[in-house]
């Protein structure tokens, strides 16, 4: 699931920033010195830092699933927080932060992703989760 996750913000990034993929490259890597001494062209990297149940959203009520008049009760899905660590790398820092201020604009736009935007196994489940939300975390 964290992988289909990846993928949608990658194709947020390509579509909304929009990064063309030839140009700039987009990985999620750990930031560390051997993989930045790998890094040949302009890259933007999301780190997923850290994963922790969201309380606020956890439910205890049993959902519930109608098919050819069977009802069938299940377990509420579990409600995650994920949080990336987005950084830019070039060879020049005045490019760096012109890559990393393209974001700023369509991050303001995008705010939430509708289920048209997920991909692999977060798309069908879509309807059922609570939406991708963005937001900045405050230092």
């Amino acid at each position: 699931m964290i992988n289909d996750l990846d993928e949608t913000l990658k194709q947020l990034l390509i579509g909304k920033v929009p990064l063309d993929p030839v140009e700039v490259d987009i990985s999620f890597d750990m930031p560390d010195r051997e993989w930045s001494a790998s890094v040949v062209k302009p890259t933007v990297n999301l780190y997923l830092y850290d994963i922790h149940e969201n309380l606020e959203l956890r439910s205890n009520e049993w959902m519930i699933e109608r098919s050819q008049g069977i009802a069938t009760r299940k377990k509420p899905p579990v409600r995650v927080d994920l949080s990336y660590l987005i950084t830019v790398w070039t060879s020049d820092t005045a490019d760096q932060h012109r890559l990393l201020g393209s974001f700023w604009p369509p991050y303001s736009a995008i705010r939430s992703c509708q289920k048209t935007c997920f991909r692999g196994h977060s798309r069908r489940r879509a309807g059922r989760c609570a939406p991708l939300l963005l937001r900045r975390t405050e230092s």
